[in-house]
């Protein structure tokens, strides 16, 4: 009876020493060996955990860096083409004049790519600064910095805001408007609208709502991955990069935000935060009667 117990604790670490960390140890009764193998269940389990996550981290390491690796072969190997094209043909200065645009082009591709990965970086580690943020101004702010691509596109750009304003950072909260109307604009055909609207719902919500191409739902559930693109043609003509939504999800994050992300295919998209902490003045917590 005595050594019985011990015996099956020193089984169970001789397991988890070589790696199996789902051993689980059954002692009747309520003495301390019972004691000690729930405490000893407690750990296994712990321990499983913790390995199960740095798996997972060690996963989506590897598949950024995958991605950034092939990012970057497209643009550097266009840049060598057309170098070599330059050094070595004998051409007009029209196509010379080409040339050098799709040099330009893809040069600012890999910059593009490293500030967005530096801000990804930056907004991990940092903490915004919350402030009281006024919701027309916001607004105000997203189709001023998008007016251009709005009018290429003859697209109207509609704002509904019955929410005055937010706590948060306007800065953050700023680049997050303009990277999801910015997408909204990319996925919408010429001649439609995008609706921005902030709304109390069961929570303060933000809302970006377009009419354009939509997407699968497997699809909804990998468009925040950095580097993932729903229409890879599209995104390399338009100049994406596959991390627009990766930030937008870590800003969200730093407000105590959650991303919802509601699409249909040709019907549209619409892509929600909403705000599910008490970081919101108490009246923003309360439902509108106007939604």
């Amino acid at each position: 009876k005595l050594t019985r117990p011990i015996a099956l604790l020193q089984k169970a670490t001789f397991k988890i020493a070589g790696g199996v960390y789902d051993e689980q140890i059954h002692i009747p009764g309520k003495d301390e060996f019972h004691d000690l193998a729930e405490n000893f269940n407690q750990m296994a389990s712990s321990i499983q955990e913790k390995i199960t996550e740095l798996d997972k981290n060690t996963q989506e390491k590897q598949r950024l860096i995958d991605n950034l690796a092939h990012e970057l072969r497209t643009p550097l190997t266009a840049i060598r083409g057309y170098g070599e094209y330059l050094q070595n043909a004998n051409t007009g200065e029209e196509n010379r004049i080409k040339a050098a645009g799709y040099i330009i082009s893809e040069a600012d591709r890999m910059k593009n790519l490293s500030f967005k990965l530096l801000d990804l970086t930056l907004i991990k580690n940092s903490k915004p600064d919350l402030q009281p943020v006024n919701i027309s101004d916001l607004f105000h702010q997203v189709a001023t910095a998008l007016e251009s691509k709005l009018q290429e596109k003859d697209i109207r750009l509609e704002t509904h805001a019955a929410l005055p304003y937010l706590t948060g950072d306007e800065i953050l909260l700023q680049s997050l408007m303009i990277n999801l109307t910015d997408n909204a604009i990319k996925a919408s055909s010429h001649h439609s609208k995008i609706r921005l609207s902030a709304y109390n719902g069961p929570y303060p919500t933000l809302e970006v709502q377009d009419e354009g191409c939509g997407m699968e739902t497997e699809q909804t559930a990998l468009v925040c991955e950095p580097f993932y693109r729903v229409d890879k043609a599209r995104a390399r003509s338009s100049g994406g990069i596959g991390l627009g939504l990766s930030l937008c999800r870590e800003i969200a994050r730093l407000h105590g935000a959650q991303l919802h992300i509601i699409s249909t295919p040709a019907k549209g998209t619409t892509v929600q935060v909403v705000f599910t902490t008490s970081l919101q003045p108490c009246e923003n917590s309360i439902m509108s009667e106007d939604v």
